[in-house]
């Protein structure tokens, strides 16, 4: 991927692009980017990382009301007899 002479050719850039759009998609779909804080915040990072390598405008992915892990530790409390009301529109 690098030359000798540690120079990235455009040919390169490109493909490290690509890689990162692919990967960023991945971290952005649903199921991914709302499962828990962790995974937002690393999708916002490589939608930030993408932004810098286009040099173009980063638009970020708000959190979620609830994130999926939230709800699965609610669904699990109430399997285990601890009952509690699971609204999700605040």
């Amino acid at each position: 991927m690098v030359q000798e002479n540690n120079l990235m050719t455009a040919k390169d850039y490109e493909s490290l692009i690509k890689q990162l759009e692919d990967l960023t998609e991945v971290a952005c779909e649903k199921g991914t980017v709302d499962h828990d804080p962790y995974l937002h915040g690393m999708a916002n990072g490589m939608i930030f990382a993408l932004s810098l390598m286009q040099d173009s405008e980063p638009y970020y992915i708000n959190p979620p009301d609830f994130y999926q892990s939230e709800l699965d530790a609610l669904d699990q409390l109430n399997k285990d007899g601890v009952f509690l009301k699971r609204e999700t529109n605040p």
